[in-house]
């Protein structure tokens, strides 16, 4: 599930350090500045998280001058506080009152989504048809905010945190060749069982899997992920059975973001499936050393609770420290585990400095 409005408990409100009329409210791990008499402690809220697009009829009765523009719920910073999201009473909905909630479709609120970068817009007829899609190679981890689920780890978890890279998310497999639907997918898996071939190369986008026969382009404009097997021979280095996952930064792939890369763009990898199963920590790095494969920046290891969130998703990128203001980090179990609330316990935190930048967003 990704939240987008949800009722919510006000878990706590401070003063705002400069303005008398303001304060600052704690909901789920965000905290929203609301006017001074607004709410309580203890009282239920909806809550609107960062990122959304909020209708014209609520901007016009809550009178949201600031959203006129485009309806985009923004991180903004008030008076000198960060503010994340927006509070609304209760009373505005007629159906039943239950934390936890989604009430965006009830409200008409809806999730902004960033306009395709130039290497993403679709290239006429090129998209590969589902059906050679390879079952078995599954998009990453949707990975939520630990602001909406900030009791998924425990404190005494053993946790790995790494620096969240602000690129495009990309997959490679060298997957078990499996009979699917069609006559061209019933020819080729007997040509391939006749010829004693048992595996297939495979890769894509986070979205899209790409076909690796065409020559002259793909269904994205600018193929950046076949530029990556190339450069790192990810179709002769994948062991047989396995998926790798990374993201793809530098020149033209997110603009303001880099990392000191000219016309030129590189990959670290984060993530290792073997068959359905991802690997733990400690194997996806024996694997990326043995394959000689760059990895995320590792910023902390260790205990849940000794784990200083706010402090490690700020600052310069380890990755490339003249990129001044880092995205954020992303927290694992260092051992495979899942929660009911969000499968793998695998969780982001996005720093508001990076937030604040024009036209970013924790949505990519």
């Amino acid at each position: 599930m990704n939240p987008i409005a949800t009722i919510e408990k006000i878990l706590k409100i401070e003063s705002h350090p400069n303005a008398d009329r303001l304060r600052i409210a704690t909901v789920l791990g965000w905290k929203t500045i609301i006017g001074l008499d607004d709410y309580n402690e203890g009282d239920m809220v909806i809550y609107i998280r960062p990122d959304s697009i909020i209708p014209g009829d609520l901007i016009a009765k809550f009178k949201l001058e600031f959203l006129k523009k485009d309806g985009r719920l923004k991180t903004i910073r008030l008076r000198g506080a960060i503010s994340q999201g927006l509070g609304l009473p209760i009373n505005i909905i007629d159906s039943k009152i239950i934390e936890g909630r989604e009430v965006s479709e009830e409200l008409r609120v809806t999730k902004w989504e960033p306009p395709a970068p130039k290497y993403q817009q679709g290239n006429g007829n090129k998209n590969r048809p589902i059906r050679f899609n390879h079952p078995d190679f599954h998009k990453y981890t949707k990975i939520q905010n630990i602001k909406n689920y900030n009791s998924v780890f425990q404190p005494d978890d053993i946790v790995i945190a790494t620096e969240k890279i602000h690129g495009t998310n990309t997959r490679y497999g060298l997957l078990p060749i499996t009979k699917r639907k069609g006559f061209l997918n019933f020819f080729k898996y007997h040509f391939f069982k006749i010829t004693g071939k048992k595996h297939e190369f495979v890769y894509g986008s986070h979205n899209v899997q790409l076909d690796n026969r065409l020559k002259k382009g793909c269904y994205y404009s600018e193929n950046v992920y076949q530029k990556m097997i190339n450069a790192y021979k990810l179709d002769k280095l994948i062991p047989e059975g396995y998926t790798l996952y990374g993201e793809i930064y530098g020149d033209g792939i997110q603009k303001g973001y880099n990392y000191g890369l000219t016309n030129e763009v590189k990959i670290v990898f984060f993530d290792m499936k073997k068959g359905n199963d991802y690997l733990n920590s400690e194997k996806f790095l024996d694997w990326m050393e043995l394959l000689n494969l760059p990895v995320v920046p590792i910023l902390y290891k260790g205990k849940f609770k000794n784990l200083d969130v706010e402090t490690l998703k700020k600052g310069k990128s380890i990755l490339y420290p003249e990129q001044e203001v880092r995205e954020g980090i992303v927290i694992t179990s260092v051992n495979e585990d899942n929660d009911i609330l969000v499968g793998r316990k695998i969780l982001k935190c996005i720093s508001e400095d990076y937030l604040l930048l024009k036209n970013n967003s924790e949505f990519h």
